[in-house]
């Protein structure tokens, strides 16, 4: 068989090598595959920040060697022009899929995401919002967040031209000392390796989240690309078997990186040396003289099939995430299996093969074709006649042609021509900006129209009033907004403080509101499901003369020996609560807590609303404060469901019936509390308080309820829908107190 044979040795970097297209080709394999199937990072998106600073450096300097140094802006161009088409596509196909396939609750996030994939300022955008990138659930991540690399990517590539050009202008000076344009570049890059390395470690330990969509943390990584360029053939010729060595090694490294490390919480510090050293071994090993054989990792590398998977690497870069998304999403799973997974990398490939084909070929051949229009267009300057032929006007038509082409040099001119059809391809790329502006307009009108809103066009619960009257305007539009429905949590009132106040990391959350300086104090206790009444409760303290205090720890319902016995913290949770009230028992007017467990599914054979019960250890929980002869309420538990409500009613494909859950599918028929509240088993000083007619009329769980949406996602009412139902709170409450001989 053929084989591929070595560049020489150069004291210039190396120019293309058929290996490294390969070697580009097993990082995107590798990104896509752990995307897809192991929900982990591979390191393989290291391989490529130190891969493009190794080649932007290794051409800057072969041209600088060869006489025809590159230009700043030239160089600019030329990787935008590689760079904007087919991402300018992808961004452009996300926002239509988006608009078609995903909810309204996430259409603002994934156009701000779109702002700053345009911009290259995608990984600032993510680090500010905090977005974990480490979760391996998928499904609720924007389709564009895979760009922050390519935001890095396009930063450095912005930097790096005006380092080597900078370094240039120093090599002139001081080339009479021994310090050429190499000497001066490896100084260079070897300081912002240096930096940035201890810079990254330092940043990761502190801060890991904000370190991975760092650039100044990611320098390190293209600094060694850059002086992997400039050393590669500067390293003596290795033996044959030690090049083997190394090769091997390093491919066995880069395939095992994401399975021995734990990327979590480890990149971009010194782990990342995993990766881009094992990149660097295959670079090293394939250099020098001598053909490779079957031998060398280089010689598999340059095979067809890895090269055409390092052509088309960038597309499918680019397509395999939103594919993967977008998939998640319409399956309703958060893992894909084998089948799945294999439909996307798939369609993935096939995607980056008609955009390597169809667009980046294209627009790089077109874009770098001179525009020689523009210089016929340019008038030369008349030749002098003879001074006795001079015609009338001559000097006046020599002054304007002086005009046109002296002050507009032919070099100018030529440089014009030769970037005019780059910038033609980056201005149609950046064309992609107007429907995103007209879609970004749209909502903020929609924004606008909804804040001049009549208060009685979003009346919510209280439409379920005896008596009320419908006054919602037709073209009102239902609150809180989608871009706002997932944030719409509730934060009722402000930090508890004086001899309310706690400083306690397990009681995550203190508020409290209502009249201040009033002698009645009702205290809530649990987690969210507890928490999503405090603006219901708020409206009854205020029309009551109340005051309320609500301690709250996600994810930990309280009492729950379940939980407690899952999370250490919980079960601390539980006691601390109780601790806080036995310290302010005299205060405590009364208690109120979430008592019952829904489940969206049942398990076992049972239905979900057969799986509704007390909470396990609720009882144990809540008897000192009964003994105490403290009133408690029992709060039901709201409904879970199989899906995001709020996504679904946010779709524009959704209807009615797909967003419509029977209240007898998710809760008992009757409210399994009740064996405690009254009968045999009956303990004194707890009632039962049920709210599920109100988030369920009619016996249907819906999303909107008043022309107010009532979902924040499977189990959470928004803050407006719980206000809404103040009145109706406040009546239940008074009577579950009253009927506990409670004042």
């Amino acid at each position: 068989m053929k084989t591929a044979t070595a560049p020489t040795k150069n004291p210039a970097p190396a120019g293309f090598r058929a290996d490294l297209a390969g070697l580009r080709g097993v990082a995107v394999l590798l990104v896509a595959v752990y995307h897809i199937w192991v929900g982990r990072v591979s390191g393989g998106v290291d391989v490529f920040l130190l891969m493009s600073a190794y080649f932007l450096t290794g051409g800057w300097v072969r041209a600088a060697s060869s006489g025809n140094p590159r230009g700043v802006i030239s160089s600019w161009i030329k990787r935008l022009r590689g760079l904007l088409p087919a991402a300018a596509l992808v961004i452009a196909v996300v926002l239509l899929m988006t608009l078609l396939i995903l909810p309204g609750t996430r259409w603002p996030e994934t156009l701000s995401q779109a702002w700053a994939s345009l911009g290259y300022t995608q990984n600032v955008h993510l680090s500010n919002i905090a977005v974990d990138y480490y979760n391996p659930d998928h499904s609720k991540s924007s389709p564009l967040q895979h760009f922050w690399s390519l935001s890095v990517q396009g930063q450095v590539f912005l930097l790096w031209p005006l380092l080597l050009a900078g370094s240039g202008v120093v090599a002139r000076y001081t080339k009479r000392f021994g310090w050429d344009l190499w000497r001066v570049s490896l100084a260079v890059f070897s300081a912002v390796f240096v930096a940035s390395f201890i810079y990254s470690v330092s940043y990761t330990a502190q801060d890991q989240g904000k370190a991975y969509f760092s650039t100044p943390a990611r320098l390190w990584e293209f600094a060694l690309g850059s002086l992997l360029a400039l050393l590669v053939n500067k390293i003596p010729e290795l033996p044959r078997w030690l090049k083997r060595v190394v090769g091997w090694t390093g491919l066995a490294a880069l395939l095992s990186c994401g399975m021995v490390l734990q990327v979590e919480g480890q990149f971009p510090g010194y782990a990342a040396l995993w990766p881009t050293l094992a990149a660097a071994a295959i670079v090293v090993a394939g250099s020098g003289s001598g053909a490779w054989n079957r031998g060398d990792v280089s010689w598999w590398l340059s095979r067809r099939p890895a090269v055409w998977l390092g052509e088309i690497s960038y597309p499918l870069y680019l397509w395999h995430w939103p594919l993967l998304v977008f998939g998640l999403f319409l399956w309703g799973s958060t893992a894909l299996n084998l089948w799945q997974g294999g439909l996307v990398l798939g369609l993935a490939v096939l995607l980056a093969v008609a955009t390597h084909r169809w667009v980046e070929v294209p627009s790089a051949r077109w874009a770098a074709r001179p525009l020689r229009a523009l210089e016929e267009r340019v008038p030369e300057a008349p030749a002098r006649p003879p001074r006795g032929a001079r015609p009338r006007g001559w000097r006046r038509v020599a002054r304007k042609a002086r005009r046109g082409v002296e002050h507009l040099p032919h070099r100018t001119v030529g440089g014009l021509a030769r970037h005019a059809r780059a910038l033609a391809v980056v201005a149609l790329c950046f064309a992609v900006a107007l429907p995103v502006a007209l879609w970004q307009a749209s909502l903020n009108h929609q924004a606008e129209a909804a804040a001049a809103q009549s208060p009685a066009d979003n009346p919510g619960a209280a439409t379920l009033e005896p008596g009320y009257t419908d006054e919602i305007a037709s073209s009102a539009i239902a609150l809180p907004l989608p871009a706002d429905q997932k944030q719409d949590w509730a934060t009722t009132g402000e930090d508890c403080a004086g001899e309310w106040a706690i400083d306690s990391d397990i009681i995550q959350s203190c508020h409290e509101g209502g009249d201040l300086s009033s002698d009645t104090t009702v205290l809530v206790v649990g987690d969210s499901h507890a928490q999503q009444w405090t603006p219901a409760l708020d409206v009854a303290a205020q029309r009551q003369g109340w005051h309320w205090v609500a301690l709250y720890r996600p994810g930990c319902r309280f009492g729950s020996t379940e939980e407690g016995a899952a999370d250490p913290d919980c079960a601390a949770y539980t006691q601390l609560a109780k601790d806080y009230v036995a310290e302010r028992k005299e205060a405590v007017s009364a208690i109120v807590t979430v008592a019952t467990k829904s489940v969206a599914e049942g398990e076992d054979g049972a239905s979900a609303a057969q799986s509704e019960a007390v909470v396990p250890g609720f009882v144990e929980a809540i008897t000192p404060w009964l003994e105490e002869g403290l009133p408690v309420v029992g709060l039901r538990d709201t409904p879970r469901f199989t899906f995001d409500m709020a996504d679904c009613a946010a779709r524009l494909t959704a209807t009615d019936e797909q967003c419509t859950v029977p209240l007898s599918d998710q809760l008992a028929a009757l409210n399994p509390l009740l064996d405690l509240t009254s009968g045999p088993a009956r303990l004194k000083g707890l009632t039962a308080m049920d709210m599920s007619d109100v988030v369920c009329p009619d016996g249907a769980c819906v999303p909107v309820i008043g022309n107010v949406n009532v979902w924040i996602d499977d189990s959470h009412l928004t803050s407006r829908f719980a206000q809404t139902t103040g009145e109706i709170f406040e009546r239940r409450l008074v009577a579950a107190l009253g009927r506990n001989g409670s004042s």
